[in-house]
């Protein structure tokens, strides 16, 4: 009776984890250690010790002529937990299944052949018949990418070799050299770092591109304050800076200022003087007025 407890799990409702049993495993269980209790009432209190959470609520609150017998309490369970999906659909479910980022090798492979056995129910067949099956599914679906090459390229040359058989070898040859996935790890995180690193160097670079470019702007901008605006002097001043002014006062870096050398005022050059020009008309209408020396 202890040891028929000690094996049988608890079944608490619809899986959540991997290691949650599944209701039909859980039925196939119980029905086999039933055999070994002679007690009706022993086996009703058995099953209710494996029953746990929503499904051992499930059966409490039923009336008691619903739950009386072993056969009753497993309808219960069947009808409220049970999937019933077709053929195609527990195939579908079969080739989907990956050994996901934290399971084992043997996690995954038992996993793999509870469902394969349970096709092989829903199919009639023996789940023998599925090896060939089992072993091409189990070999896609490892993670490590050179644990994968070495699997194919041994189910390659053991074709015939049964999945158990198989499996077993391969578990033996895992614990025989456990720095395989180690040195895969070490590898991918080498070449992540390295990726790491590039990324940053790129990042870097357009850094430094950036500020050199903005540098120029800043160079060019500068100029463009610093460079006297020619259009603006020559238009105050009535000349441009292509020859030399010959008024007073001038220097380099400054504006022209334009004296006349006859009058004396400012803007205006000698040949061009008004002063000069109104005497000389002054001149013609009075013979008597003498021209400025």
């Amino acid at each position: 009776m202890k040891s028929a407890c000690q094996i049988a799990s608890k079944f608490s409702g619809r899986p959540v984890k991997d290691s949650d049993p599944d209701v039909e495993d859980w039925l196939m269980d119980m029905r086999e250690h039933l055999h070994s209790i002679p007690s009706h009432d022993k086996k009703i209190e058995f099953i209710l010790d494996h029953l746990d959470g929503a499904a051992k609520s499930e059966v409490r609150l039923r009336p008691v002529d619903c739950k009386d017998t072993p056969e009753k309490i497993f309808t219960i369970i069947e009808s409220v937990y049970l999937v019933q999906e077709t053929n195609s659909q527990l195939r579908q479910r079969f080739y989907e299944r990956v050994q996901k980022e934290t399971e084992t090798i043997e996690t995954y492979s038992l996993a793999l052949m509870k469902m394969a056995k349970r096709i092989a129910m829903r199919e009639g067949s023996d789940l023998e018949n599925m090896d060939k099956v089992l072993i091409d599914k189990f070999v896609d679906g490892v993670r490590d990418p050179q644990l994968k090459r070495e699997l194919r390229k041994h189910a390659f040359e053991h074709s015939k070799m049964p999945f158990l058989e198989f499996r077993g070898q391969i578990l033996r040859w895992i614990d025989d050299k456990p720095s395989s996935e180690t040195s895969v790890k070490i590898n991918k995180q080498n070449i992540e770092c390295s990726t790491t690193n590039q990324e940053l160097s790129q990042l870097l670079k357009k850094q430094q591109d950036l500020l050199e470019r903005q540098q120029q702007q800043i160079d060019l901008l500068t100029k463009m304050v610093q460079k006297p605006d020619y259009d603006k002097v020559t238009k105050s001043t009535g000349s441009n800076f292509r020859g030399r002014g010959r008024g007073r006062g001038q220097s380099r870096g400054k504006k022209f200022v334009i004296t006349c050398f006859d009058c004396g005022e400012v803007g205006h050059k000698r040949n061009v003087c008004p002063n000069k020009q109104s005497e000389k008309q002054m001149e013609y209408k009075d013979p008597k007025v003498q021209p400025s020396q």
